[in-house]
C-alpha cells in the first residue's frame, strides 16, 4: 500500500477545518447513554406496523409477548447490518488517512476513525439489549469486500460517506418514527450527529479529487456509482429475515406466503396515515437531497444513467429549500456541506502499489 505523507503544515482547507471545528464541538461518548434503562413491552412493538408484519393473520393471531419479541429482533436483525457497516467504516477511515493528501483531511479522516469505533461499541450494546447480532447479509459483505480492496480513494469516499453513511441516516430516522426506547433513540440522534458529519466530510472530498481524475478514473467512479446506487437501496433481501423468525421460534414460510417482499430500506407498511405520510416524506426528501449532493460533487451522470434521463430542476433544487422536518440533518448541517468555491486540485493516490482491474460486481436482475 501507498502512502501520501503532507509536509506542509501551513496550508488549511477551510471547508474541512469547519467540519473538524463542529466535530469538536458535538463529540460524546458512551457515557452520556444511560444504558440500564429498562425495556419496556411497548418500546419496539410499531415496528412490525413499518415490517408490513401485520399484513400476515399469522403475526396478528401472535401472543402480544411473541410480538414484542419479533419486533425486537426485527430491529436487532437490521441494527446488526449497521453494526457490520460501522465497523467496515472504521476501517475505510483509517485507509482513508493513508492516501489522501491534505493534513486538514488526514486529520478529520482520524478522527472518523474514533467516531466509527465508538458506533461500533454503541450499535453493539443496543443490540445486546434486544437480540443477538445476526450474520452480515451477502449483499452487504460483497459491497464492503469491494470497498476494502479498491484502489481509488474517491471511489471509497464514494461508496462510504456517500452511499453507506447516507443510506444509515435515512434508515436512523425512519426508525425513529416507530421505535419509542430512550436507550436505542440517544444512541442513534449522537450517532446521526457524527454520520451527517461523515457525508458532509465525502461530498467536501471527493469533490476536490474528482477535477483531477483522469477520463478513465472518472468513468470507474461513474460506473461504480451506478452499481451502488442500484444495488444499495435494497441490500437486504426478503429471505434473510427468516433468522429472526427462527430466533423466536417461528414460523417465516407462514408468515411470508402470500405477502409482499420486504425491502430494508423501504419495507411494505400497514400503518397509521400519519407515519405513512412520514415515511414517504423523508424517502422523498432524501432522495431529493441525495441527488443535489451528487449534482454539486460533479457526479449527476452517475443518477442519470441510473434513470436513463436528465435530471430536472426540481430533483436539482438547492438542498437550503428542503423543509427541514423530515430530516433535520440536512439543514443543521448545511453551513459544512456546501462545496467550497475555488477548491485546488488534488492528486489522485492509489491506495495499492499494484491495484487489481476489479469491476464493480455486476447487478443482480429483478425477479
Amino acid at each position: 500500500m501507498t502512502y501520501a505523507l503532507c509536509l506542509d503544515y501551513e496550508r488549511e482547507v477551510p471547508a474541512l477545518r469547519r467540519i473538524i471545528d463542529t466535530s469538536i464541538k458535538t463529540q460524546w461518548t458512551l457515557a452520556d447513554i444511560d444504558f440500564e434503562q429498562k425495556l419496556s413491552s411497548d418500546h419496539y412493538i410499531r415496528i412490525l406496523e413499518w415490517q408490513g408484519a401485520l399484513r400476515s393473520t399469522y403475526v396478528r393471531g401472535l401472543s402480544d409477548k411473541k410480538k414484542e419479541q419479533l419486533s425486537r429482533q426485527f430491529v436487532a436483525f437490521d441494527f446488526s447490518q449497521i453494526l457490520h457497516g460501522e465497523q467496515s467504516a472504521m476501517m475505510l477511515a483509517a485507509q482513508l488517512v493513508n492516501c489522501v493528501e491534505d493534513l486538514d483531511a488526514k486529520i478529520y479522516a482520524s478522527t472518523q476513525v474514533k467516531d466509527e469505533a465508538r458506533h461500533v461499541e454503541t450499535i453493539r450494546k443496543v443490540i445486546r439489549r434486544i437480540g443477538p447480532i445476526y450474520d452480515v447479509g451477502p449483499h452487504l459483505r460483497q459491497t464492503i469486500d469491494h470497498l476494502i480492496n479498491c484502489h481509488l480513494w474517491p471511489k471509497q469516499v464514494l461508496g462510504l460517506q456517500l452511499f453507506l453513511e447516507a443510506r444509515a441516516l435515512l434508515s436512523f430516522r425512519q426508525h425513529l418514527l416507530f421505535v419509542n426506547d430512550p436507550v436505542f433513540m440517544d444512541s442513534i440522534q449522537n450517532i446521526e450527529r457524527d454520520e451527517s458529519q461523515h457525508v458532509a466530510f465525502g461530498i467536501q472530498y471527493i469533490a476536490r479529487g474528482i477535477e483531477a481524475m483522469t477520463p478513465e478514473q472518472r468513468e470507474e467512479l461513474v460506473t461504480y456509482g451506478v452499481w451502488l446506487d442500484r444495488n444499495i437501496w435494497s441490500m437486504t433481501k426478503s429471505a434473510e429475515y427468516r433468522a429472526i423468525f427462527e430466533e423466536c421460534d417461528l414460523d417465516f414460510d407462514e408468515f411470508e406466503a402470500g405477502y409482499e417482499k420486504m425491502s430494508f430500506l423501504r419495507p411494505s407498511t400497514q400503518g397509521t396515515a400519519q407515519s405513512m405520510k412520514s415515511i414517504d416524506a423523508m424517502h422523498d426528501t432524501f432522495h431529493r437531497w441525495f441527488y443535489t449532493a451528487l449534482h454539486r460533487v460533479g457526479l449527476s451522470e452517475v443518477i442519470e444513467r441510473r434513470l436513463g434521463r436528465k435530471l430536472n430542476e426540481a430533483e436539482m433544487a438547492d438542498s437550503k429549500a428542503i423543509a427541514p422536518g423530515a430530516l433535520p440533518w440536512i439543514n443543521h448541517d448545511y453551513s459544512v456541506m456546501r462545496p467550497t468555491e475555488g477548491a485546488e486540485r488534488v492528486t489522485i493516490k492509489k491506495l495499492h502499489a499494484a491495484p487489481s482491474r476489479k469491476k464493480a460486481p455486476p447487478a443482480k436482475k429483478k425477479r
